[in-house]
C-alpha cells in the first residue's frame, strides 16, 4: 500500500480556495453518511463545485445516496496504485456540480480482499499530503465522510479538515462512542503537537503529576499549559482548543433530543476546552429513510419534507462561520 501522494496534484493554485469539511461519529447508525450526501448536495445546488471523499472503508456507501448503484474507480484503486492520479478516481454524479470518490469500487467488495482493506485502514497515511492534493483538484467545497469509530484514519482526516462535525443521535450509546471519539481526537492531537514542539518530556513530567496538580481534566490540562509551560505550552493549549468540533443531531424526536446538541456543546467547552457549538439537528422523519431507498438527495425524492428546512439551517450556519474565518462558533453565544 503506497504513501498517498500525487505530484502531479501538487501546485494548483486553486487549493488555498478549497475549503475542507470532515464528518465524523462516535458510531456507526447515527445517519452521518445521509447528512453528508444531503449536505453537499445543497452546498453544490449554491453552484459551489462541490466533492464528496468516502473515507469509510468498511461500509462505503455514499455512492447509494446518489443514485451510482456502479462505481469505476475508487480510492482503493489510487491507494493500490492502480490509478496514479485522483483526478482519475473523481467521478460526476447525475446532480450539477457534485462529484465523488468513492472508497471501495466494487471488485474490492468481497472476502479475497479483505487482508488489502484492512491494511488500508491501519496503514500510516500521509493525510497531510492527501488533503493538499485533494484540495488541488478545483473543488469549491469536499466534504469527507468518516468512517465510525476511532482508527487513526479517520481521526487524522478529522483534525486535518478545516471544519470538523460530529454527528450523533440521542442514544446514549451513540454519545457515549461520541465523547470516545472527541477523546481520542484530543489525545492523538495532544502527542502529535508534543512531537511537534519537542514537548515530550514536559508531557511526560506533567501526566505523573496531574493527581498534585489538580488536572481532572483535558479543560483543566490546557489551562495549566497555558499558564505554566511558557511560549510552546500556550502554542499547544491554542491548538488543542482550535479542534472545535461542530455537533449535529440526528433523529430528534422528543424535545430532549432537541436540546442535545446545545448540551453537548457546552459540555464539551467545560470538559475540553473545545471553542464549539451546536450546528444544528434533524428530525425523525420516515421521508428520510424513504428517500435512501430511492437513493436520491431527500430535496428531489421528498421536496415536502420539514427535514429539509433544517438542513438549510445547517448550511446557512456554515456559510456564516466560513464567512466570519470560523468564529462560528460565534454560533455558541
Amino acid at each position: 500500500m503506497r504513501e498517498i501522494q500525487d505530484k502531479k496534484n501538487t501546485t494548483n493554485t486553486n487549493a488555498k480556495a478549497c475549503l475542507t469539511y470532515a464528518i465524523g461519529s462516535g458510531k456507526g447508525g447515527t445517519g452521518k453518511s445521509f447528512f453528508t450526501s444531503n449536505l453537499a448536495f445543497n452546498f453544490s445546488k449554491h453552484n459551489l463545485k462541490t466533492l464528496i471523499v468516502d473515507l469509510d472503508f468498511e461500509a462505503s456507501n455514499i455512492h447509494t445516496y446518489l443514485e451510482m448503484p456502479e462505481q469505476k474507480y475508487s480510492l482503493f484503486d489510487y491507494l493500490n496504485g492502480k490509478m496514479n492520479n485522483l483526478k482519475n478516481i473523481v467521478q460526476k454524479t447525475s446532480y450539477k456540480n457534485l462529484s465523488i470518490i468513492t472508497a471501495q469500487s466494487c471488485e474490492y467488495r468481497n472476502l479475497t480482499n479483505s487482508v488489502k482493506l484492512n491494511s488500508a485502514l491501519d496503514v500510516d497515511l500521509d493525510i497531510k499530503k492527501f488533503f493538499e492534493n485533494i484540495r488541488s483538484l478545483g473543488f469549491d467545497r469536499v466534504f469527507f465522510d468518516l468512517g465510525p469509530g476511532s482508527r487513526p484514519l479517520a481521526i487524522n482526516s478529522f483534525l486535518e479538515a478545516d471544519y470538523k462535525i460530529a454527528v450523533t443521535t440521542a442514544e446514549p450509546t451513540s454519545v457515549e462512542n461520541l465523547h470516545f471519539f472527541l477523546k481520542k481526537t484530543f489525545s492523538s492531537y495532544l502527542n502529535t503537537l508534543c512531537k511537534k514542539h519537542e514537548f515530550l518530556n514536559e508531557l511526560i513530567s506533567i501526566q505523573k503529576k496531574k493527581d498534585s496538580l489538580k488536572l481532572k481534566n483535558p479543560s483543566d490540562f490546557i489551562k495549566h499549559l497555558k499558564n505554566n509551560c511558557g511560549d510552546e505550552g500556550l502554542k499547544i493549549a491554542l491548538k488543542l482548543e482550535a479542534i472545535s468540533p461542530l455537533f449535529i443531531i440526528n433523529q430528534c424526536r422528543t424535545p430532549m433530543d432537541f436540546k442535545l446538541g446545545q448540551s453537548l456543546a457546552q459540555a464539551s467547552r467545560r470538559y475540553y476546552s473545545f471553542n464549539t457549538s451546536c450546528l444544528g439537528h434533524l428530525s425523525y422523519d420516515e421521508k428520510v429513510w424513504q428517500s435512501i431507498r430511492s437513493m436520491q438527495p431527500l430535496l428531489l425524492s421528498y421536496p415536502q419534507s420539514h427535514v429539509l428546512n433544517e438542513l438549510d439551517i445547517i448550511y446557512k450556519n456554515l456559510k456564516y462561520i466560513e464567512k466570519n474565518s470560523n468564529q462560528a462558533y460565534a454560533l455558541a453565544s
